[in-house]
């Protein structure tokens, strides 16, 4: 098992926070349906529509739909 990332004490537990590098995405579970479509640039990851941005910014300036930013921190895991 992996060391902790973050260990903290409060009252009188101990809380350890730990890395899962194998983590299963939640936009691909049969039985979850997805409230909205993440449209990406990204070149290594399958996250759902990939675009171009020009594309994505069209459906950004676009008033019939509502946008929300995704930002993404990535880890490697060893």
């Amino acid at each position: 098992m992996h060391e902790p990332v973050h260990t903290e004490t409060v009252g009188n537990y101990v809380i350890k926070i730990f890395q899962d590098c194998d983590a299963e995405s939640p936009r691909h579970r049969d039985y979850d349906s997805n409230l909205g479509t993440i449209y990406h640039t990204h070149s290594r990851y399958d996250l759902s529509e990939h675009m171009d941005i020009d594309d994505i910014q069209a459906i950004v300036n676009d008033s019939k739909y509502f946008t929300l930013p995704l930002y993404m921190k990535e880890f490697i895991c060893n």
